[in-house]
């Protein structure tokens, strides 16, 4: 009798240590498939607002030229700090969508702060300067100024209030299983546009250095 109730609490344990197993397992699946989906939806939200940013820029600086400009560092219709501004705006601003003066005052810093550091950057890291508002009133450096500053403030509310409820409940539509795959592909484009651009530059820039002055 000792030994078959033995053997029943050895079988017990060993199916208790299973099912542990198997919810942990099970749990960390959750998890993992959680992760995932958020990353996928924030490489999709990226995307997104760089592509709109791009349209906007574009159209903005077109219509007074009177000619397309594509205003993208990549080669095709994106401008990726577009989508870094927005996601910062999204996760660092979300808590004061409510406090419209609030929202406005920190989307004029927090956009203007990261235009100022990627003009810099892209002009030490490959001599060229790529917006310049020396001309226009209140600039810095030609880097920023006042009049686009306000204007990236007013889109931080109009994007906080309108435009990310708006993605949300489209990237809610798209099913989960295809929301990798989509992100996957977007950055995989990001990834290769990304490297012949850089390409492109520095051979440009390579041969404007040999052209004798």
């Amino acid at each position: 009798t000792q030994g078959v109730s033995s053997a029943a609490s050895d079988v017990y344990k060993r199916q208790h240590l299973y099912y542990r197993g198997y919810r942990k397992g099970e749990r960390e699946m959750v998890v993992l498939t959680e992760n995932a989906v958020f990353i996928s939806k924030l490489v999709i939200s990226f995307a997104l607002y760089s592509l709109l940013g791009w349209a906007c820029e574009s159209t903005y600086c077109s219509i007074p030229a009177k000619r397309f400009i594509n205003r993208g560092f990549l080669n095709g219709p994106f401008c990726p700090v577009y989508g870094v501004g927005a996601l910062l705006v999204i996760f660092l601003l979300r808590p004061f969508t409510q406090n419209l003066l609030v929202l406005f005052v920190f989307g004029v810093l927090v956009t203007s702060v990261l235009e100022y550091i990627t003009g810099f950057l892209l002009e030490k890291l490959f001599h060229t300067t790529w917006w310049d508002y020396s001309k226009r009133k209140f600039n810095i450096k030609g880097r920023v100024c006042l009049r686009n500053s306000l204007l990236f403030g007013i889109l931080s509310v109009l994007l906080l209030h309108f435009i990310n409820p708006f993605v949300e409940k489209l990237e809610a539509w798209i099913p989960e299983w295809a929301l990798p795959a989509i992100a996957f592909v977007f950055l995989f484009y990001f990834i290769t546009d990304s490297v012949i651009t850089v390409r492109s530059i520095l051979a440009l820039s390579l041969i404007h250095i040999s052209e004798p002055t």
